[in-house]
């Protein structure tokens, strides 16, 4: 459990790691020791998946699970979704706080905004700029890389990548899990 210091006196300041259970505590050392809520850890940053494809997001999420990868999942199934997101998840890109994705994988043939535009978009914004954004195609057509690389995408995969691929493209990026 951990525990957060509490004022005791005078601007002194008190508290103990413990595992004390409250019965045994007594009254005074009760009022000494709060509990910090879990909440108020730091969290680990997102990894994005957008695609159209519902078995494609889940397959992707199973793969980057399997490479390692313990942050939360954020999975989206458009790029129109996909802008949304980003623009909500830090004030720099129009959003009210600043959780962005530390990497995003992205479909490139999706209705509404394709991958190329989501990425075109990303880098017009100044605080999106370091996240990796990886392009995750059927296609594996040398104009598509180009374009790719043209609009500042980090990397191009033709699906679907192992997971030892995902594990050197992020192993930079993230701390990976060892996988079990």
């Amino acid at each position: 459990m951990i525990w957060k210091l509490l004022p005791l006196q005078a601007g002194r300041l008190c508290g103990r790691l413990s595992s004390i259970p409250p019965e045994r505590a007594g009254a005074g050392r009760s009022k000494l020791l709060e509990p910090l809520a879990m909440k108020s850890l730091p969290q680990l940053p997102p990894v994005l998946i957008a695609d159209d494809d519902p078995d494609g997001r889940f397959l992707t999420q199973r793969l980057l699970h399997k490479a390692g990868v313990t942050n939360p999942i954020v999975a989206v199934e458009n790029g129109e979704a996909a802008i949304a997101y980003l623009r909500s998840t830090c004030p720099a890109a129009g959003g009210k706080r600043c959780q962005k994705p530390v990497a995003a994988f992205i479909d490139i043939k999706m209705p509404v905004v394709d991958g190329f535009g989501v990425l075109r978009w990303a880098r017009r914004k100044k605080a999106l700029r370091k996240m990796k954004i990886f392009m995750l195609s059927s296609s594996d057509l040398d104009a598509d890389r180009g374009h790719a690389a043209e609009l500042g995408a980090d990397g191009y995969l033709v699906k679907y990548p192992t997971p030892e691929t995902f594990s050197e493209l992020l192993r930079p990026t993230l701390l990976l899990a060892t996988a079990s």
